[in-house]
């Protein structure tokens, strides 16, 4: 097993009092224990445990300002017979890694043949702990996409970065159909509600104190919701892929994940569970519990500027990302570390 988790409170403490540092030995750390192997005859280093991301389209119904698509390259859509075919190809080229798989976007629920015929091929290849990442808006038009989902997924995650519908429809650019008393009935109806993760990012103007995360855990709950991450604003370098607006308000509505974290560990409500690090993600993994309900809740913070370096490696591949033209990268920037 490597060595990037720890079950000591005092550890996840230490890392969140120096991101920097940690995130520095966890790159370091990749470097020296990525896998060795040849791809398409070229050889490659690679994550031990290496994700394979889809990105199922460019395009998304919101219009977050905190979108990590934000960059400052044109992104381009293929057709969903080529998209599909790429994805089928990308999974037989990577396979001997036996990647994890996360669908991601743009908004896949807006793509539901899409989206369909990509889930046939990773249950075709058995691909191990599939995700998906949206903010649900199209399973308001297309409910049973939820039973295509529900057999195949580990895991739905769905954006809400507010437990209030107003208040999320402002800080996403649209109102989703897809509201709380929905969001409240596939919960209770559908049997993936109980692989159902809500995804909040952390940010001045929504939810940004101790105080707004008991809430919002306290919705969900009532809700039936079992898992929820909060996460913050990557760091991110202003020399990179970003657009430059999106770096400047990614600063200045930062919200520093450890004082939020600092103020639960002394609530007896919650309890530490582990800490888990990467290259530029660190992740702390706690229980809350109300009575006779608790969830799993995650607290996630990133430094983009890390990922960055690790482009600059060109024979070190952290995850896989296959971009919405059909391009299998190994890098979240479309023009770097081009696989396929």
């Amino acid at each position: 097993m490597r060595d990037t988790t720890s079950y000591m409170l005092e550890d996840a403490i230490h890392a969140r009092q120096d991101r920097t540092g940690h995130f520095r030995r966890g790159f370091d750390y990749l470097k020296q224990n990525a896998i060795k192997g040849t791809l398409l005859g070229r050889r490659y280093r690679f994550h031990w445990n290496i994700n394979l991301y889809v990105e199922l389209a460019s395009w998304c119904n919101g219009k977050c300002w905190f979108c990590i698509n934000r960059v400052n390259y044109r992104q381009d859509d293929t057709s969903d017979d080529r998209f599909v075919a790429s994805f089928e190809k990308a999974v037989q080229q990577v396979r001997f890694l036996d990647p994890t798989v996360q669908l991601a976007g743009g908004e896949p629920t807006i793509l539901p043949d899409r989206t369909r015929a990509v889930l046939d091929i990773i249950c075709k290849y058995r691909l191990r702990k599939p995700v998906m990442t949206c903010n649900g808006s199209g399973l308001v038009r297309d409910q049973g996409l939820l039973d295509s989902l529900a057999p195949v997924l580990d895991h739905l995650n769905i954006s809400r970065h507010h437990d209030d519908h107003d208040h999320l429809g402002a800080l996403m650019g649209f109102k989703n159909p897809l509201d709380n008393v929905l969001l409240a009935e596939i919960v209770r109806d559908h049997p993936i509600g109980e692989k159902l993760r809500l995804n909040c990012c952390l940010q001045v103007g929504g939810i940004e104190t101790a105080v707004d995360v008991r809430r919002y855990l306290d919705w969900a709950l009532d809700m039936g919701v079992r898992n929820v991450c909060f996460s913050t604003l990557s760091r991110l370098p202003g020399d990179y892929m970003y657009q430059e607006e999106f770096v400047r308000l990614a600063k200045e509505r930062y919200v520093d994940i450890g004082p939020v974290v600092d103020a639960i560990t002394c609530d007896p409500r919650f309890t530490f569970t582990k800490f888990h690090t990467g290259s530029h993600c660190m992740y702390e993994i706690w229980q809350y519990a109300r009575g006779d309900r608790s969830c799993v809740v995650v607290f996630a913070t990133s430094d983009n500027n890390f990922a960055r370096d690790l482009d600059d490696v060109d024979d070190l591949i952290e995850l896989f990302v296959l971009h919405a033209d059909g391009v299998l990268a190994g890098s979240w920037n479309r023009h770097r570390k081009v696989v396929a």
